[in-house]
């Protein structure tokens, strides 16, 4: 489906016991290609960090989307400077055409603090068109529970071309850390983060955005996806865990 950025860390670092392939710095996916933890070290970003979302806020054009996804970005970035730590986790969480990965993205570009920051897109977890809630699961466990514990997380990149889980990729837990995905929100994972974010966005304006982005591949599953995405809103109730919730058009 998209190609997301899903890894940003340490640049160059590679762990000896992963691939060689498991480069920690990026990594790219398709679905159509082959609570604060107590050991959070502090820091609140420099004054010029905290002078970059002040003027990176005012930014306006004539596109509502754009504005809107600027003005959550500012929002975002001035709750994560508040955490006041070196190693702050970020989730957002939204139904599909939201913009979850647009506005990550945007994060990592805008990121206050110093050095780099990690970026997990769930496109590169979820095993398939079924594995919504299969996807939270492995990124609850091999993501964000070993970051909270202080130790390096592994996940597996799954290849939706092959159908089969490929190359691993390595999370490092002094680094802060982004995950951005449908269904990442829970009571559970509400608990592993600092900064939680729920997208809102119309149903018509998501599917537009969603198509266009992915032409046809995505029709066909739309309702199949839909409904995981239905079954997650019952069941864990995404908004009401959120820090912070946006609406966009």
């Amino acid at each position: 489906m998209r190609s997301a950025t899903v890894a940003v860390g340490a640049a160059g670092t590679r762990f000896p016991w992963a691939p060689t392939s498991a480069a920690v710095e990026i990594c790219a996916s398709s679905r159509t290609s082959s609570c604060s933890s107590p050991s959070r070290s502090r820091s609140c970003g420099s004054p010029a960090a905290r002078s970059a979302v002040s003027s990176a806020s005012s930014r306006s054009s004539s596109d509502p989307l754009a504005n809107a996804r600027h003005a959550a970005a500012a929002r975002i970035l001035e709750a994560v400077i508040a955490v006041e730590a070196a190693n702050p986790v970020v989730l957002i969480d939204g139904r599909s055409g939201s913009g979850k990965s647009t506005l990550a993205r945007e994060l990592v570009q805008r990121w206050p603090l110093r050095g780099r920051v990690q970026l997990v897109g769930l496109d590169a977890i979820y095993p398939g068109w079924d594995g919504l809630d299969e996807g939270v699961r492995t990124a609850t466990d091999t993501i964000l529970n070993a970051h909270a514990r202080g130790f390096i997380g592994v996940w597996e990149r799954w290849d939706w071309a092959a159908s089969q889980h490929a190359e691993a990729h390595a999370v490092d837990p002094a680094l802060p850390l982004i995950v951005e995905g449908s269904g990442i929100l829970t009571p559970v994972t509400a608990r592993l983060a600092d900064v939680r974010v729920w997208l809102e966005s119309p149903t018509a304006s998501r599917k537009s955005r969603a198509l266009a982005r992915d032409g046809e591949t995505f029709r066909p599953h739309w309702t199949r996806w839909a409904e995981q995405e239905e079954r997650h809103l019952t069941r864990d109730d995404p908004r009401a865990h959120a820090t912070l919730t946006f609406e966009i058009p």
